[in-house]
């Protein structure tokens, strides 16, 4: 079928019923029957205001004056009838004329239009197999704007150098790694990676989703994976870059057939039955979020022989991202980056350039001619409470909250943690206040940190109960037993340490109590923490460390 016409053809149809409907409504609509003697009356009286008729049709339909609804008349068959409707001044109109078969039949006209509609629908759909994707715009990214990610664009640069070298390496009987994974959480520049290397490597560059292969209609995913091979093949050498492939590729077996038949076929694409792949020039960058999601067999050598985790940025890294992103920006030259680069723990590089640009809108709010520190300090807060909160209702609220999280900070600082920032801000989010650590640097934490962990998130309760006892604790702990329930399960997958009675909730219970303990003989030190964040909000590291400091109380690793 040509390009458009199931569109002509469909509107032809689609014309076509609005016609029938448009001319037989008011016969279709008639509910009313009359007999002729009371026609005749409502004639002498001028009621009628239109009379419609057809040659061969057994009725007349009449319309009353200040009523919608049209009358079915019976036909009298006389040929002097309508000569005596016109005489009487009456507006007989003749119907479109249709074959009495057709008339018999417009209902089963009606529903097949209907269905040749759905129909051409449907065939369109399981035969339109092709990819949507086109060719990508030229990549204009190159690695040097990208900041930070060292380790992984070392990666990247040596797969590009091989890309344009693959000669050589064929040469001397090697071949190039034919596909590549990247892996790890959102936000961390996966696909910003993908397009400096197609643009490094000078090959061309097809992109997709994996939720783009996986359809209701069995066969229509198998058929636009080929399609986009076929698409590579005839543009190579070519970089196809699969971003979110665990929507295509996860486990097969547990979803439906159609997402079955369609990782068999990206499989078989990949493997390059037909031809090596490496020879047709085809290589597949993909990237996803969830690793633990994807088939086992999509991640064997040959089909992807490198898989690459990209984490989130250590502290250089989220300085020189930092440093990047503020190239176009007007920022005070005070600004310090290697201060914010340790103060943005945990933040991705689309959070870091997420939290400039909110800098900005606030500088043009406060009429700032550039953007100061204050303005990183209000984004910042932004980024973690989504906002500044009206103020607590009562002081008991605003004692509550900071005895909490002093409890937490005062646990970190026994644990021989770094504190970073105590906040005791209400927010828009829910959260009554919160408290920061500078993040562990070693990769591997041992059993006795991921206890010092569990300690960390139970202390904000256990110090409730040494104040308020049970009577008086409140509900603001749900995130941190979340978090200490995700914690123990991590540990009873790892077996670090066996759980009280096998269970969580049991081990929860044993270590809050604990959590009560350690934090009893220090006591004096949480009031007071309690009494400074009531008086000044929050309290930075620096002013952490000195009140510390003034209760002997100082981190063993400073």
């Amino acid at each position: 079928m040509k390009r458009g016409s199931w569109r002509w053809g469909l509107g032809v149809m689609v014309g076509l019923l609005l016609f029938f409907v448009a001319t037989w409504m008011p016969i279709m609509s008639s509910q009313h029957h009359e007999l002729l003697p009371q026609f005749f009356r409502q004639v002498k009286k001028h009621e009628i205001v239109n009379v419609w008729y057809n040659e061969g049709m057994s009725d007349f339909y009449v319309q009353l004056h200040g009523s919608p609804q049209i009358v079915v008349l019976p036909n009298p068959e006389s040929n002097s009838f309508r000569s005596w409707m016109l005489e009487q001044g009456l507006s007989v109109q003749s119907l479109f004329s249709l074959p009495v078969w057709l008339q018999q039949n417009m209902t089963m006209i009606v529903y097949g239009v209907f269905m040749l509609g759905f129909s051409l629908l449907l065939r369109r759909q399981l035969m339109t197999g092709k990819s949507q994707r086109k060719k990508a715009p030229k990549a204009n990214v190159h690695f040097e704007d990208i900041g930070g990610l060292f380790g992984i664009k070392e990666d990247l640069i040596e797969w590009a150098h091989w890309l344009r070298h693959r000669k050589d390496i064929e040469e001397r009987g090697g071949q190039v790694p034919r596909g590549m994974l990247l892996y790890g959480p959102p936000g961390t520049g996966k696909t910003m990676m993908a397009k400096a290397l197609a643009k490094e490597a000078g090959v061309s560059f097809l992109s997709a989703s994996g939720s783009e292969f996986v359809e209701m209609y069995v066969g229509v995913g198998a058929s636009r994976i080929r399609d986009l091979f076929a698409r590579a093949k005839a543009m190579a050498p070519c970089l196809i870059f699969i971003d979110e492939i665990d929507g295509l590729a996860s486990h097969r077996g547990t979803s439906h057939r159609e997402h079955d038949q369609t990782l068999n076929q990206f499989l078989v694409e990949l493997d390059g039955l037909d031809q090596d792949r490496s020879q047709a020039g085809i290589y597949v960058l993909a990237a996803t979020n969830r690793l633990d999601q994807l088939d086992k067999a999509l991640l064997r050598p040959g089909r992807f022989d490198r898989l690459v985790p990209v984490q989130l940025p250590e502290i250089g890294e989220r300085e020189a991202i930092l440093r990047k992103h503020a190239r176009d920006k007007k920022i005070d030259p005070t600004v310090d980056f290697a201060y914010w680069a340790k103060k943005t723990i945990g933040m991705n590089g689309a959070s870091l350039a997420n939290l400039l640009n909110e800098a900005v809108l606030l500088s043009v709010r406060h009429q700032h001619a550039v953007v100061q520190q204050q303005d990183l300090e209000e984004a910042f807060e932004r980024s973690i409470t989504g906002g500044k909160a009206e103020a607590f209702v009562s002081s008991l609220d605003q004692t509550i909250v900071t005895i909490h999280e002093a409890g937490h900070a005062v646990m970190g600082i026994l644990c021989g943690r770094h504190l970073a920032r105590v906040s005791c801000l209400p927010s828009r989010n829910g959260m009554g206040g919160y408290t920061m650590f500078d993040p562990q640097t070693k990769k591997l934490p041992t059993c006795q940190e991921r206890q010092e962990d569990l300690l960390i998130f139970l202390a904000g309760r256990a110090a409730e109960r040494l104040f308020f006892r049970d009577e008086g604790i409140s509900m603001g702990a749900s995130q941190d037993f979340e978090a200490a329930r995700d914690l123990l399960r991590e540990a009873k997958k790892a077996r670090l340490w066996p759980l009280e009675g096998n269970t969580i909730e049991g081990t929860l219970d044993v270590w809050e109590k604990k959590a009560e303990q350690r934090l009893l003989p220090h006591r004096d030190v949480i009031l007071a923490l309690s009494q400074q964040l009531q008086e000044h909000e929050f309290l930075e590291e620096q002013a952490l460390l000195a009140f510390f400091d003034r209760h002997a109380l100082v981190s063993v690793v400073r």
